[in-house]
């Protein structure tokens, strides 16, 4: 029998590997990893922009002003800036024992959200997050702005607004519906381009002044909409308050 040599490019596991495929794996794998790499970098340039959504979840701040609760749990501070509040999770403020019918003067802690104007608090995991520190300061009523029709998506509003990026879209349905359902606020991302990075507008969206959807409008969530209601101004939050039927999916 002939012995092996190092011209026999038969490959045997115990014996070393031949000189002929040792030069075509030290070419072979540099060029699938490169391939790899540019592969990536074309997928990743293709993807759209997710927009300016912030999540401040390192940095536990404290605000203050007045606390309400309807029609969603929120703090509206002394120059009107608004914060809708929320819970750590999937899930909305509304069960906070601290939280009460009147408007109070509180302090708030948390960690905050924020995307084109819009604000989120959510609650630091202490029982004390929200102390009630008296009456409040002035009265908060919404500003009536009359009947209005806007077109966007409905999206959760704390991944919209920068737990998640991208937090709207198809890929996002489920997750935005399991978040509506826990109390999350329902908000719409008023645009006429589904892929634009920075809506019109963003609305807290009430259902006959609640912020609580339907089964049939959950399966609106993250499909073009057309809405048909009354716009309100609550402190800086635009708000849009509509009835079941005036809410109607795009082509």
């Amino acid at each position: 029998m002939n012995e092996r040599t190092e011209q026999d490019p038969m490959y045997v596991g115990y014996l070393p590997l031949p000189t002929r495929h040792r030069v075509f794996l030290a070419l072979l794998i540099p060029a699938l990893m490169l391939a790899l790499i540019g592969t990536a970098t074309l997928i990743a340039a293709g993807q759209r922009d997710p927009g300016p959504a912030m999540w401040n979840a390192s940095e536990e701040r404290a605000w203050s002003g007045t606390l309400i609760t309807t029609p969603y749990p929120m703090l509206i501070e002394d120059d009107g800036t608004t914060h809708l509040i929320v819970e750590m999770g999937k899930r909305g403020a509304h069960e906070r024992s601290t939280l009460g019918p009147d408007p109070r003067a509180a302090e708030v802690h948390g960690y905050e959200l924020r995307r084109s104007g819009r604000r989120i608090i959510e609650l630091a995991p202490d029982a004390d997050a929200i102390t009630i520190t008296g009456p409040p300061a002035r009265a908060h009523t919404p500003n009536e702005l009359g009947p209005g029709t806007v077109r966007g998506e409905i999206v959760d509003g704390k991944c919209f607004l920068g737990a998640m990026k991208p937090g709207d879209g198809k890929a996002h349905k489920s997750c935005a519906i399991l978040c509506i359902q826990g109390g999350l606020p329902p908000m719409v991302a008023v645009r006429d381009d589904p892929f634009d990075p920075t809506p019109d507008e963003i609305l807290l969206l009430l259902v006959d002044g609640s912020p609580t959807l339907s089964p049939e409008l959950l399966e609106l969530v993250a499909s073009p909409v057309e809405i048909f209601g009354t716009r309100s101004r609550l402190g800086t939050l635009g708000t849009i308050d509509a009835s079941p039927n005036d809410i109607r999916p795009l082509p």
